[in-house]
């Protein structure tokens, strides 16, 4: 009870101070350091998204997909795959973190062990190109920590966002 009274007292010391600073025409000292904008930063809206993006985590508006299960590896550079649209072939898609192994290709394809849904919209994936194979939906906020409990273990070779498990088209 001490701890929560004497953050509070702080955060009304902090806003007084703020609103005596601002009313005398000054800017804060906190205001005159701009940070850095986080490298895996929301897009301000979908306008804003690209429809891929190798990046250290998360994004919202895609669907995340990692190497591993428990959605690992994450935090180093261009581990984590984000995807917001429509892909028929995963085997284009680089992996130039080397997190999916490669051995062979070097690419997504047949790499994804878990996901984590951040999307609004629905996405279907599957286990051979062009839209083939046996289909997995994914809802929106859904997070699979072992693709493997789905029979999609480090089998995923093309997406499509939508409605509708029918080919690759975006109807």
């Amino acid at each position: 009870m001490k701890r929560t009274r004497l953050l509070a007292a702080g955060a009304v010391l902090s806003l007084v101070g703020a609103l005596g600073l601002a009313a005398l025409g000054a800017a804060p000292a906190s205001a005159a350091v701009a940070s850095p904008a986080p490298a895996s930063a929301t897009p301000a809206s979908p306008a804003d998204a690209t429809p891929d993006i190798l990046s250290s985590g998360c994004i919202t508006g895609y669907v995340c997909f990692f190497a591993d299960t428990f959605y690992s590896p994450s935090g180093g550079s261009r581990q984590v795959l984000n995807y917001s649209a429509t892909h028929d072939n995963w085997a284009n898609q680089n992996d130039p973190a080397d997190v999916c192994g490669g051995i062979i290709t070097h690419t997504w394809n047949d790499c994804a062990s878990s996901l984590q849904s951040h999307m609004q919209r629905n996405m279907w994936v599957w286990t051979d190109s062009h839209c083939s194979g046996m289909p997995l939906q994914i809802r929106p906020g859904e997070d699979i920590f072992n693709l493997g409990d789905d029979g999609f273990n480090d089998v995923i070779s093309s997406d499509k966002v939508g409605s509708g498990q029918a080919g690759c088209s975006t109807s």
